[in-house]
């Protein structure tokens, strides 16, 4: 007799196939999608409850709601996209499926005339030799796409809402709004050299730069080192030098920034917008942190008192 596999959710099993792939999970953890093989035949199960067989199946995908789902299945030649209950014909080899985080929106990216296609809710929005469209292709209201196209000339060119900012020929970078949506926050390294881009502004550069730190009204903060003193730029603008320091952290409402700074292997204090605080023999990791009154919280220690410091908001 054949094996059987199925799926095991909350202690119930599912039914028995031949295989199946690895679960899709919904962000809140209540759906549940997979494909399944039967013979030479596959099969996506939702909840549960079997779809339609087809030749072929890609693993379904949930948006963060957990409340739209959608995958390709092919047959007979032809590939069709599944959204919401719903099938319509799509491109060949339609990979990257995405919604925006509301769901209200689809994207997926296709091979078509020895190109790819970038196709958003059923329209076509770009063609071009190749697309680069990662999870932050939506910006986070889903009004706004952000994405990479290359063109034959080996240059890459970061387009926003349909419209080229920004053209380099070095590999591009993750791609990230700001919480607002305002901004398209990427990097660039050349000849050992990176630097921040904020849209088509480029910032300075750095021997090193950490992952940009966004605020939820679009302000941007990363640590950087020239040489051999580390600094956190906010904004564009430099702040004191150190040995060494660490990721900075914005307020809840974007106003202040934060971040530990070493001024020697076993000297610590946290810098609060560029004001340096008191020295301890140690800040503990996990701080400084924010709290939704606006305080700012850590812990330090200081001739072996562990000390809790409370920045009260100014």
């Amino acid at each position: 007799s054949r094996p059987s596999s199925y799926v095991v959710k909350d202690g119930g099993t599912g039914p028995s196939y031949e295989s199946v792939s690895e679960p899709t999970i919904s962000w809140d953890g209540r759906r549940v999608g997979y494909v399944a093989i039967r013979g030479y035949r596959r099969v996506v199960v939702i909840d549960g409850v079997e779809h339609r067989e087809y030749q072929s199946a890609t693993r379904p995908i949930f948006d963060l709601s957990g409340q739209h789902v959608c995958y390709t299945v092919g047959d007979l030649g032809k590939t069709y996209l599944f959204r919401d209950g719903e099938y319509s014909e799509v491109d060949a080899g339609a990979t990257g499926l995405q919604f925006s985080r509301d769901g209200a929106h689809l994207a997926y990216v296709a091979p078509r005339a020895r190109q790819q296609v970038l196709v958003v809710d059923g329209k076509d929005r770009a063609m071009s030799a190749e697309i680069l469209a990662d999870t932050s292709l939506f910006s986070p209201d889903g009004n706004h796409t952000a994405y990479w196209a290359a063109h034959g000339d080996e240059s890459w060119h970061l387009v926003v809402d349909g419209k080229a900012v920004w053209e380099q020929t070095e590999p591009p970078s993750p791609l990230h709004f700001t919480p607002d949506g305002r901004h398209v926050i990427h990097w660039q390294t050349r000849d050992s050299r990176a630097r921040v881009i904020v849209d088509s502004a480029p910032g300075n550069e750095y021997d090193a730069i950490g992952m940009p730190r966004m605020s939820v009204d679009g302000r941007v903060a990363h640590v950087a080192r020239r040489g051999n003193p580390w600094m956190v730029v906010v904004d564009g603008v430099e702040g004191p030098h150190f040995e060494s320091v660490g990721n900075p952290t914005f307020s809840q409402d974007g106003k202040h920034v934060a971040y530990t700074a070493w001024t020697s292997p076993n000297r610590a204090c946290v810098i609060v917008d560029g004001q340096k605080g008191p020295e301890f023999d140690a800040v503990m990791p996990g701080g400084p942190s924010y709290r939704p009154d606006g305080a700012l919280e850590y812990l330090a220690l200081r001739k072996s008192l562990l000390l809790r410091v409370r920045h009260l908001p100014r």
